[in-house]
């Protein structure tokens, strides 16, 4: 028998059972989630965006752009007239996350309950292990580049575009996979007086919920279901 805790099914003990038989329950458990991995570990959404900020700004250094000529960095679009160039970005879409052959983001396996990524000996207990469940999610950022002129806002895109390319490779070192999904046409964006040129552009940003678990709270939880079953 089993009852399901947040996702994760925990063996049921039987009334009368000891210390022996509830780690080897725990340890036949937690072979059992092993079999069930697929991925490394992923990081949050929320934790994307820093890093894109920190990746413009980083690349601006490394380009040595004059102050006052950075790329303005706006949470929402931009309240009132600009006189450089500005990016916003939003999480347009997101579920749960989609595996199989073909497009990213557009399989016909879902990830709907959060699955084992790894065991280890937990840092601070030694006679512990401390598990890490993680669930992935897909998600759809939309990136807004603003400018007075189109060439301008055109050239912004085309800058962006290969700076993601070229650090690819650091946003799935922090957990991360990305990919461009498509381009949204031209927009004109009036802010009192002053006309903008807007390009958007989609990309597929996979990211994934985890939590921890040790072996204690397992047993804990496994005692404290079995008393409430009595």
């Amino acid at each position: 028998m089993v009852s399901k805790i947040d996702n994760i099914k925990i063996p049921t003990l039987p009334k009368n059972f000891n210390q022996e038989e509830a780690d080897r329950m725990i340890e036949n458990y937690i072979a059992e989630l092993r079999d069930n991995r697929h991925s490394p570990i992923g990081s949050d959404i929320i934790e994307f965006f820093p890093l894109l900020q920190r990746v413009i700004r980083t690349k601006e250094e490394q380009d040595q752009v004059p102050s006052g000529k950075n790329l303005l960095i706006l949470e929402e679009d931009p309240p009132e007239p600009i006189d450089t160039e500005a990016i916003t970005w939003s999480l347009v879409s997101r579920t749960p996350g989609q595996f199989d052959q073909g497009s990213a983001g557009k399989g016909r396996i879902r990830e709907v309950t959060a699955h084992m990524r790894s065991v280890i000996q937990h840092p601070e207990h030694p006679s512990e292990k401390l598990i890490t469940m993680g669930k992935f999610y897909s998600n759809w950022i939309q990136v807004n580049i603003y400018a007075r002129e189109s060439k301008v806002a055109l050239s912004r895109l085309l800058w962006f575009e290969k700076l993601i390319e070229s650090y690819r490779w650091f946003f799935r070192l922090n957990g991360f996979e990305i990919i461009e999904d498509q381009v949204l046409e031209k927009q004109k964006v009036i802010i009192d007086n002053l006309t903008l040129s807007k390009y958007s552009v989609i990309y597929f940003v996979r990211s994934e919920d985890t939590y921890h678990v040790t072996t204690q709270e397992l047993k804990r939880i496994l005692v404290t279901t079995n008393v409430s079953n009595n």
